[in-house]
């Protein structure tokens, strides 16, 4: 892992690159922050953009940036169809480049849980790829201040996402329930009253030290209602670094070989999101079926966050099974 706030260093170390996939947005609507790593990649690096155009329904769209195609039903991608029009663009870039090995960059900046659930679950797979994720932080969290009222989060009903599916009913003991926390005013408290979970099963997880200023403050303030159920103890507190997958993938194997069930929700940055897809990935099919996802989908709002912080690059871990 390594990061940097310059854009000229950040494109020296992506002047191999030979793919880059980031989030479409339309428009003025695309944060400073989503368009960094893009622009630094060479002008030779093909360049794909997911959208999802659909929440409710988890419909998607991949178009090159200088396409401008509206999306319709006809070029609508059902979540399932994402990994195989991946690997026909990629398949078709690899023959154009005449390469048997790509460098992708996946940008998780504005896409974590549409990148995490529906795209790096195939590229990983993919030996004749190399895969580098990609997440730029932003230099200012306004949205974070809990101070002023701000409109609640739109989401899309929690559920599993599909393609991620587990029942933990045959486990032997009460599951572990790992709320990965962010700013959202009592977002996560509808997870825990949704399920009605006993509430010393639950762990909150606070991106500490945060990358922005007064972020572990905030999150607390913003999930004030849900921390004052679950017990101040060292098991049921938990803090990872915010920009670190690598923490929060060890994290989650400590308290899976404790607690052999956990229930997780990735509500927090987008390198925790990566470094739960690191851990679940990683899972044997058997111990897969003893974790589950759950999600709320929510639609992106713009104006959450100002100016361009810090890139970090994410190397697949050396500790991959």
């Amino acid at each position: 892992m390594r990061s940097t706030k310059s854009a000229g260093e950040l494109s020296e170390w992506l002047n191999d690159v030979d793919v880059v996939i980031g989030a479409r947005h339309l428009g003025t609507e695309t944060p400073a922050r989503a368009k960094r790593v893009l622009e630094a990649c060479p002008v030779g690096a093909s360049k794909l953009l997911l959208r999802c155009t659909d929440i409710a329904n988890l419909k998607f769209e991949i178009l090159p940036p200088s396409s401008g195609k509206a999306a319709t039903d006809g070029n609508q991608l059902a979540w399932c169809e994402i990994a195989p029009q991946l690997k026909l663009y990629l398949d078709g870039i690899c023959a154009s480049k005449n390469k048997q090995k790509l460098k992708v960059i996946v940008d998780l900046t504005d896409a974590d849980w549409e990148v995490g659930f529906f795209v790096l679950p195939s590229l990983y797979g993919n030996s004749d790829l190399e895969v580098i994720c990609a997440f730029t932080s932003p230099d200012k969290y306004p949205q974070a201040d809990t101070s002023k009222a701000h409109p609640p989060v739109d989401t899309h009903g929690i559920r599993q996402p599909p393609g991620w599916i587990a029942e933990l009913h045959s486990c032997e003991s009460e599951p572990r329930h790992v709320l990965f926390l962010g700013f959202d005013n009592d977002r996560a408290q509808k997870f825990i009253e949704h399920y009605d979970w006993v509430r010393a099963c639950c762990i909150a997880v606070i991106g500490d030290p945060a990358y922005v200023g007064n972020g572990v403050r905030d999150s607390e303030s913003a999930n004030a209602l849900l921390l004052k159920q679950i017990p101040k103890t060292a098991e049921n507190r938990r803090t990872v670094p915010a920009a670190s997958p690598a923490d929060t993938m060890n994290l989650l194997r400590e308290l899976f070989a404790l607690h052999g069930a956990l229930n997780i929700m990735l509500l927090g940055t987008s390198p925790m999101t990566l470094g739960a897809v690191w851990f679940y990935l990683q899972l044997t099919g058997e111990q897969k079926a003893k974790v589950r996802f759950l999600h709320d989908f929510p639609l992106r709002q713009t104006g959450r966050t100002t100016g361009v912080g810090q890139t970090w690059l994410y190397p697949k871990p050396n500790t991959w099974c």
